[in-house]
């Protein structure tokens, strides 16, 4: 829970302005008159925290050691990934003579497969350099509307293509690759706001629950749409549109505030696992997968009643 003291700005002097803190929260904290504090402007509010080196400046520099191992391509883009989703905004690479492909390489994919822009670019030492770049931030509650509407497109050409349509089971594994980059943007968006609200509050955690799952909702969605080609069950379109409704439901239900929305999926994606458990094809991948995205579902909304009572607490 957020606690809010109002507090009244008072003039120092003949130029400075002056607010006091709340003694229990110093008490709590441990401070003490002449203590420092950081005070980080967030745009539209500020923050202030008991002085730490590490983040007074606002910025999460990572130091990174650069390996012969990054100039393989699958490797560089795990750790742009990791760099990205957890919102690092400056590296100091350490490297040797002869890494100079492997920090291109990075760079390069920061700029390309993130959309981030390099904003500085210095020399520390012999051996080591800083990079300053920027990330594109973004709300995680308009980032889950937008996913919402992605999931919607792919699960119904998914849907269609279980039918036969082969234009759609094309259309479907396109969709999917803008579907997973856009699943990182929303996972990032969420830590972004985590940490702006501070780890151990009760929204942090609620929030950090549900967007825990949404890679294995991409993971799952991905294998869908490749092994849709072998499907032609007319049943089967049913049962994707159902769980394309209750993960609307879920999504659609946190950003909106809506406990309707996310018992309703509950009660969906409960009711379609039932069936597909008692099914005599449920042994086919299809059937496997659509059996395990309603139990991912299920798991969502309970994640999603947790993010909703503590976000309203």
């Amino acid at each position: 829970m957020v606690n809010i003291t109002n507090r009244k700005i008072q003039k120092l002097g003949s130029s400075s302005l002056v607010i006091t803190i709340p003694k229990s929260w110093a008490t709590k904290l441990g401070l003490r008159a002449g203590d420092k504090v950081a005070v980080i402007d967030e745009g539209d509010h500020l923050k202030i925290m008991p002085y730490d080196p590490t983040i007074s400046s606002g910025k999460t520099t990572i130091r990174l050691p650069i390996k012969k191992v990054l100039e393989n391509e699958a490797v560089t883009k795990s750790v742009v990934r990791c760099l990205y989703l957890c919102g690092a905004d400056r590296l100091e690479l350490l490297y040797h003579s002869g890494n100079g492909n492997s920090i291109n390489n990075l760079i390069k994919a920061l700029e390309k497969s993130k959309g981030c822009v390099s904003l500085s670019f210095s020399r520390i030492s012999k051996n080591s350099i800083e990079l300053g770049f920027e990330c594109p931030q973004t709300d995680p509650r308009i980032n889950l509307k937008i996913l919402n509407s992605k999931i919607h497109d792919v699960l119904t050409d998914i849907a269609f293509g279980a039918l036969g349509d082969e234009e759609r089971k094309k259309e479907a594994l396109k969709k999917v690759v803008s579907l997973r980059d856009f699943i990182d943007e929303t996972v990032r968006s969420g830590l972004h706001f985590m940490s702006r609200i501070g780890s151990t509050d009760l929204t942090a955690c609620g929030f950090s629950f549900l967007i825990s799952n949404l890679k294995p909702v991409g993971d799952i969605i991905e294998l869908l749409a490749r092994s849709v080609q072998d499907i032609e069950d007319p049943r089967a379109v049913g049962y994707v549109s159902a769980l394309r409704a209750a993960l609307s439901d879920v999504l659609g239900g946190v950003a909106a505030g809506s406990f309707r929305r996310i018992i309703r999926a509950r009660g969906l994606s409960s009711r379609i696992k039932s069936i597909i458990e008692n099914l005599k094809e449920k042994n086919s991948t299809f059937y496997g997968l659509l059996l395990s995205l309603s139990a991912l579902i299920i798991s969502l909304t309970e994640e999603a009643m947790c993010t909703l009572f503590v976000m309203r607490s």
